[in-house]
């Protein structure tokens, strides 16, 4: 019988299939461009070229993307996780003995404790759940920045566009 993590690590490799047949595996922006826009100083934005915010554009996109996916595999991982977790949970409850007497949080516990295999999973939930904590609302600020960018750029077409009349 294979221990949870192990299935879970089954599960990992065939999400990371689908990801590459949906090439999404593909979005990898340019770290050091990533690293720049992100430690950029706000109030030196004037001196960027349009060559510049196009670039950053671009960048993150990809990032957001990159990040989304790496989001949903990490919740897919976990609701596994934690399925598989309660399954052998309920399984050793109905299998326990019955004549000791005790709350569902504390059989809960002992079971968990009683079991190097259900412990771990326990652990490898919360691995999955602090990155995925750690996560939270990212993409929404990353988003923000991007569209900061995009409109600083719509910006300098239009007056571009209207300055050269």
């Amino acid at each position: 019988m294979s221990s949870i993590r192990e299935e879970i690590e089954k599960l990992k490799i065939r999400g990371q299939e689908v990801i590459a047949r949906l090439g999404l595996d593909k979005a990898s922006p340019n770290q050091q461009l990533i690293n720049e826009v992100l430690s950029y100083d706000a109030a030196m934005l004037y001196n960027l070229t349009d060559y510049n915010i196009s670039t950053y554009i671009v960048a993150l996109g990809q990032y957001l993307v990159m990040l989304q996916v790496y989001k949903n595999q990490l919740e897919m991982l976990s609701n596994a996780a934690s399925r598989k977790l309660e399954f052998e949970l309920s399984k050793k409850k109905l299998m326990s003995d019955s004549k000791v007497k005790m709350n569902e949080k504390d059989r809960r516990v002992l079971e968990l404790i009683s079991d190097d295999s259900l412990m771990d999973a326990s652990q490898l939930i919360d691995e999955f759940q602090i990155e995925q904590t750690l996560l939270t609302n990212i993409s929404d600020a990353l988003e923000e920045l991007l569209n900061s960018l995009k409109k600083e750029k719509s910006s300098r077409d239009l007056e571009r566009q209207y300055g050269n009349r």
